[in-house]
């Protein structure tokens, strides 16, 4: 019943089509002929398709239709994303190195790899990876470089009200200078861990402040990623390195 009513909808509208073209004599009958005949062959494959007893469902990348008197392309899209029809590209091209790196603020960058996922909002870099981790690095400017006790106090200040007190510390050097302070304390989010990373790192000038948040499989691999990520930092030529 329902293969009888795909071949049956179709023809109605060849026939609809048809009379409404025959009806009005606008100049513009072309393009709405050509559609007819497009619309028709679809017919031909369809009836053919009943009668051998299979329906396979088609959709053509791009076609013509009639928009204030002008034939235009209209394509399609898969999973929200244009189909194009033609690929653009430089033949004979090969594939370049991949040492893509995104740069925050004036000096520092880092590269990650493809599953980490990227957005910034000014000087801040948000980042979120597939195995539940969050993260934000910010880009700031200071007026000078704090002692590391000075450092460890802001950590405290922003653990102060959390109901933990098992805070760890790691030190960051760019180069061979010790320019960083990382703290991290479990939580209790609605009855599941996690870890909240957090990292203040200042080099004469300017500085970043780092948070990452994770949901703890217990596996340590998102911490894993976590100094992988921040291992790949650079301050201009210098590189980091995390303890």
């Amino acid at each position: 019943m329902k293969k009888w009513k795909k071949g049956f909808n179709l023809s109605f509208v060849l026939v609809l089509t048809t009379a409404l073209l025959s009806a009005c004599g606008d100049p513009d009958t072309t393009a709405l002929e050509a559609q007819v005949a497009g619309l028709e062959a679809q017919n031909a494959q369809l009836q053919a398709q009943i009668a051998a007893g299979t329906i396979t469902e088609t959709t053509s990348q791009n076609s013509l239709r009639v928009i204030d008197g002008t034939s235009k392309a209209v394509f399609g899209t898969i999973d929200g994303m244009i189909n194009f029809p033609n690929k653009l590209e430089i033949p004979n091209a090969g594939i370049d190195s991949n040492n893509s790196r995104v740069q925050i603020g004036s000096q520092f960058s880092f590269a990650g790899s493809g599953s980490w996922q990227f957005k910034f909002d000014g000087t801040q870099l948000n980042l979120q990876h597939p195995q539940k981790i969050w993260g934000q690095v910010k880009a700031v400017t200071i007026q000078t470089s704090d002692t590391l006790e000075a450092v460890q106090e802001m950590h405290k200040a922003f653990f102060k009200g959390f109901p933990t007190t098992n805070i760890t510390y790691r030190n960051l050097f760019i180069g061979d200078t010790l320019s960083g302070l990382f703290a991290q304390a479990p939580i209790n989010v609605d009855r599941k861990d996690y870890q909240v990373v957090t990292g203040i790192i200042e080099s004469r000038e300017v500085g970043l402040v780092v948070l990452f948040v994770y949901k703890d499989d217990g596996t340590g691999v998102q911490q894993e990623l976590i100094d992988s990520f921040l291992n790949t930092g650079t301050n201009r030529t210098e590189q980091f390195r995390l303890d």
